[in-house]
Protein backbone atom coordinates (compact mmCIF):
# COMPACT_ATOMS: atom_id res chain seq x y z
CA UNK A 1 0.00 0.00 0.00
CA UNK A 2 2.55 2.47 0.80
CA UNK A 3 4.56 1.60 -2.45
CA UNK A 4 1.06 2.48 -4.33
CA UNK A 5 0.92 6.08 -2.57
CA UNK A 6 4.26 6.39 -3.20
CA UNK A 7 4.22 5.95 -6.88
CA UNK A 8 1.42 7.74 -7.66
CA UNK A 9 2.83 10.85 -5.33
CA UNK A 10 5.76 10.36 -7.69
CA UNK A 11 3.92 10.28 -10.44
CA UNK A 12 2.05 13.60 -9.55
CA UNK A 13 5.53 15.45 -8.87
CA UNK A 14 6.59 14.67 -12.44
CA UNK A 15 3.39 16.11 -14.02
CA UNK A 16 4.22 19.02 -12.32
CA UNK A 17 7.84 19.20 -13.28
CA UNK A 18 7.78 21.26 -16.66
CA UNK A 19 6.42 23.97 -14.26
CA UNK A 20 10.19 23.72 -12.55
CA UNK A 21 11.75 26.44 -14.59
CA UNK A 22 8.68 28.38 -14.60
CA UNK A 23 8.70 28.65 -10.69
CA UNK A 24 12.47 28.84 -10.70
CA UNK A 25 12.35 32.07 -13.23
CA UNK A 26 9.92 33.75 -11.38
CA UNK A 27 11.51 33.28 -7.70
CA UNK A 28 14.94 34.46 -9.37
CA UNK A 29 13.17 37.60 -11.11
CA UNK A 30 11.26 38.69 -8.03
CA UNK A 31 14.69 39.24 -6.13
CA UNK A 32 16.23 40.80 -8.39
CA UNK A 33 13.22 43.06 -9.09
CA UNK A 34 13.29 43.91 -5.47
CA UNK A 35 16.70 44.77 -5.03
CA UNK A 36 16.87 46.72 -8.40
CA UNK A 37 13.87 48.37 -7.43
CA UNK A 38 15.25 49.70 -4.07
CA UNK A 39 18.56 50.24 -5.44
CA UNK A 40 17.38 52.98 -8.01
CA UNK A 41 14.99 54.39 -5.30
CA UNK A 42 18.06 55.16 -2.16
CA UNK A 43 21.29 54.41 -4.59
CA UNK A 44 22.99 55.95 -1.66
CA UNK A 45 22.07 53.55 1.04
CA UNK A 46 23.71 50.79 -1.05
CA UNK A 47 27.27 52.97 -1.52
CA UNK A 48 28.35 50.89 1.80
CA UNK A 49 27.77 47.71 -0.10
CA UNK A 50 30.18 48.08 -2.67
CA UNK A 51 33.59 46.59 -1.98
CA UNK A 52 36.72 48.74 -2.12
CA UNK A 53 38.12 47.81 -5.57
CA UNK A 54 35.10 49.53 -7.23
CA UNK A 55 36.37 53.07 -6.61
CA UNK A 56 39.09 52.25 -8.81
CA UNK A 57 36.21 52.53 -11.64
CA UNK A 58 35.98 55.46 -14.08
CA UNK A 59 32.07 55.78 -12.89
CA UNK A 60 30.72 57.70 -9.63
CA UNK A 61 29.67 54.73 -7.05
CA UNK A 62 25.88 55.92 -7.28
CA UNK A 63 25.75 55.63 -11.03
CA UNK A 64 26.99 52.19 -10.64
CA UNK A 65 24.24 51.14 -7.95
CA UNK A 66 21.94 52.92 -10.35
CA UNK A 67 23.07 50.93 -13.18
CA UNK A 68 23.73 47.99 -11.27
CA UNK A 69 19.61 48.32 -10.38
CA UNK A 70 18.39 48.93 -14.40
CA UNK A 71 20.29 45.72 -15.34
CA UNK A 72 19.15 43.56 -12.58
CA UNK A 73 15.13 45.16 -13.22
CA UNK A 74 15.94 44.68 -17.12
CA UNK A 75 17.57 40.83 -16.17
CA UNK A 76 14.33 40.25 -14.44
CA UNK A 77 11.76 41.30 -16.81
CA UNK A 78 13.61 39.78 -19.34
CA UNK A 79 13.16 36.26 -17.04
CA UNK A 80 9.57 36.79 -16.45
CA UNK A 81 9.10 36.48 -20.02
CA UNK A 82 11.35 33.54 -20.60
CA UNK A 83 13.49 35.90 -22.87
CA UNK A 84 16.97 34.74 -23.82
CA UNK A 85 17.23 32.90 -20.75
CA UNK A 86 19.88 30.84 -20.80
CA UNK A 87 22.13 34.25 -21.66
CA UNK A 88 20.55 36.13 -18.91
CA UNK A 89 20.23 33.66 -16.48
CA UNK A 90 24.39 33.00 -16.75
CA UNK A 91 25.17 37.16 -16.59
CA UNK A 92 22.85 37.35 -13.37
CA UNK A 93 25.04 34.20 -12.23
CA UNK A 94 27.86 35.52 -12.87
CA UNK A 95 27.15 39.03 -11.39
CA UNK A 96 25.91 36.64 -8.24
CA UNK A 97 28.96 34.63 -8.09
CA UNK A 98 30.87 38.42 -7.92
CA UNK A 99 28.75 39.71 -5.56
CA UNK A 100 29.40 36.53 -3.59
CA UNK A 101 32.91 36.21 -3.55
CA UNK A 102 33.48 40.32 -2.59
CA UNK A 103 31.17 39.72 0.54
CA UNK A 104 32.94 36.36 1.72
CA UNK A 105 31.68 33.92 3.87
CA UNK A 106 28.58 35.85 5.62
CA UNK A 107 24.95 35.13 6.15
CA UNK A 108 24.53 37.41 3.20
CA UNK A 109 27.67 35.85 1.11
CA UNK A 110 26.29 32.76 1.31
CA UNK A 111 22.90 33.58 0.03
CA UNK A 112 23.90 35.33 -2.77
CA UNK A 113 25.99 32.02 -3.65
CA UNK A 114 22.92 30.35 -2.90
CA UNK A 115 21.05 32.57 -5.45
CA UNK A 116 23.94 32.54 -7.76
CA UNK A 117 23.37 28.55 -8.51
CA UNK A 118 20.27 29.01 -8.59
CA UNK A 119 20.73 31.17 -11.43
CA UNK A 120 23.02 28.85 -12.83
CA UNK A 121 21.10 26.22 -13.08
CA UNK A 122 18.24 28.07 -15.04
CA UNK A 123 20.89 29.25 -17.55
CA UNK A 124 21.45 24.96 -18.13
CA UNK A 125 17.89 23.94 -17.42
CA UNK A 126 16.31 26.44 -19.63
CA UNK A 127 13.54 28.82 -20.08
CA UNK A 128 10.75 25.64 -20.37
CA UNK A 129 7.79 25.96 -22.11
CA UNK A 130 5.25 28.74 -20.69
CA UNK A 131 8.30 31.40 -22.21
CA UNK A 132 8.82 33.21 -25.31
CA UNK A 133 12.13 31.56 -25.66
CA UNK A 134 10.05 27.90 -26.18
CA UNK A 135 8.37 29.27 -29.25
CA UNK A 136 11.02 31.25 -30.78
CA UNK A 137 11.64 29.51 -33.79
CA UNK A 138 15.25 30.50 -34.45
CA UNK A 139 17.54 28.31 -37.13
CA UNK A 140 19.55 25.66 -35.54
CA UNK A 141 23.10 25.83 -35.34
CA UNK A 142 24.52 23.56 -38.53
CA UNK A 143 27.28 21.08 -36.88
CA UNK A 144 30.39 20.96 -38.87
Amino acid sequence: MKLVLNNKFMKYFQRLNKFAPLILRFGLAFVFIWFGTNQLQDAARWVSFLPDWVSALPISQIHLIYANGIFEIIAAILLLLGVRTNIVALLLSIHLFIIASSIGFSATGVRDMGLAVAALTLSLLGAGPFSVDSHSHELPIPEK
